[in-house]
């Protein structure tokens, strides 16, 4: 079949075209991921081996580039077409692979992405951000995207919530502007969050975007859909267990559609088994997530429409609200961590004159070299100090302020809305009268 008969296919308001999408965090951390390389290769072997091949593939945590490189050639047969998206210090870690020319790419670097002290949990470094392709499968134009939002770690005290928040409120923004012109966008990632989370609920709420989780008539048996820390996962430590004995669902898949054209989620499921054969892991520490998607011409239904209307405006009024909860939180957290850190570059400043002093009075050399190592300890201590109180501290804070700002507009803009929806109904009540 020619490009044109398949163009021509779609526009058959009686067909429809499938759409195959995986998305999966490797675990791929060089010299600190277990099985790394092993695992690496039975991805691999299933992107290849599926009898369903995938039209479009998204990972996160591909930290390797020689990985990266590894699963481009294997799978270049089915998706001969990839892009690896570098940013940060180690790379952003997250990768396309697409059945379909890629035309464009472009990768928007998250504001806030946790603190360059906190070196264990390395997202500061991971340069994480939204990833872009563009392609075009079977006339369809299609807008590919993959992300991997900050880490938790902490159910208990969560110190990057509002940072996740800010996260999900550049993605909501970026995608209003930039899904239209394309009449089909697919959204893949991991967004360490839950449905019940403020940033999954700002990201769908403020753009549209329909998981293929809820889309789905057929759901798994425990009702969660799990994708974390799930009890049948060989990495899955007991404390998680203890705490989300089902695990947690935060690998998703999303789509949105323009009016032209209909979709709906055939299958959703995870198509990884839950150890790599003939070995005693698996996979990742994630699940991997399939969707098979159904797309055909649009049959408009205007009661339907409108009930969605008016739900999505009650939601996303909620969504927004609490997101600005969250960030007049984080705002208050980053004035407290300033003032700290304030007070620690004087307190530093204090010792480090005070150990001068005591170098240049006529002592011991032993005694000496250990004061002189003690200064350069201060000295490096200090100079953090300084860099966190007038520079990082100052830029998080901007950075949530422009998202509370942001979203008071879109709050203003929502009100809005939702009074002139009262109206119309209120009129319409009348006139059936």
């Amino acid at each position: 079949m020619t490009v044109g008969e398949q163009q021509q296919q779609i526009k058959d308001p009686n067909k429809s075209l499938e759409i195959r999408v995986f998305t999966l965090n490797i675990w791929g951390i060089p010299n600190i991921s277990r099985d790394r390389e092993a695992r690496v290769q039975a991805i691999a072997q299933h992107l290849t081996g599926t009898h369903e091949p995938y039209h479009y593939v998204f990972l996160q945590e591909v930290w390797s580039k020689t990985d990266f490189q590894f699963l481009a050639d294997k799978v270049s047969k089915i998706l001969p077409f990839s892009h690896y998206f570098y940013s940060g210090v180690n790379g952003s870690g997250t990768c396309i692979f697409s059945c379909s020319p890629i035309h464009e790419v472009h990768f928007h670097p998250y504001s806030l992405n946790g603190y360059p002290h906190k070196i264990l949990h390395g997202d500061w470094y991971g340069g994480k951000g939204l990833a872009f392709c563009k392609t075009t499968y079977q006339g369809i134009p299609i807008l590919l995207i993959n992300t991997h939002l900050h880490a938790e770690y902490d159910d208990a005290k969560d110190e990057y919530i509002h940072h996740r928040v800010a996260q999900a409120y550049e993605i909501s923004q970026i995608l209003r502007f930039a899904k239209y012109g394309h009449h089909l966008t697919i959204f893949g990632g991991d967004l360490n969050c839950t449905t019940a989370d403020v940033p999954y609920r700002l990201l769908t709420y403020n753009t549209g975007l329909i998981d293929t989780y809820l889309d789905c008539a057929l759901k798994p048996a425990d009702g969660v859909g799990a994708t974390n820390e799930t009890p049948s996962n060989s990495y899955t430590p007991l404390k998680a267990l203890r705490n989300n004995p089902n695990g947690k669902r935060i690998d998703y898949v999303f789509y949105w559609v323009s009016d032209q054209y209909q979709v709906k989620t055939l299958v959703h499921d995870q198509p990884l088994p839950h150890r790599v054969p003939q070995k005693e892991f698996s996979y990742s520490d994630h699940e991997g997530v399939r969707t098979v998607l159904s797309i055909k011409l649009k049959q408009n239904n205007p009661e339907q429409d409108e009930k969605s209307k008016k739900e999505i405006c009650f939601d996303r009024t909620h969504s927004l609200l609490d997101a600005s909860a969250v960030c007049a939180q984080g705002l208050r957290i980053v004035s407290k961590a300033q003032k700290m850190y304030a007070w620690l570059a004087a307190l530093m400043f204090i010792l480090q004159m005070t150990v001068l002093g005591l170098i240049l009075v006529d002592m011991h050399p032993g005694g000496r070299f250990v004061l002189f190592f003690l200064l350069i300890l201060l000295s490096i201590g200090f100079g953090f100090s300084v860099y966190m109180a007038l520079v990082f501290s100052n830029q998080e804070h901007s950075a949530v302020m422009a998202t509370k700002l942001g979203l008071e507009r879109l709050l203003d803009e929502v009100r809005q809305k939702n009074a002139k929806y009262f109206e119309e109904q209120k009129k319409l009540s009348s006139a059936r009268q």
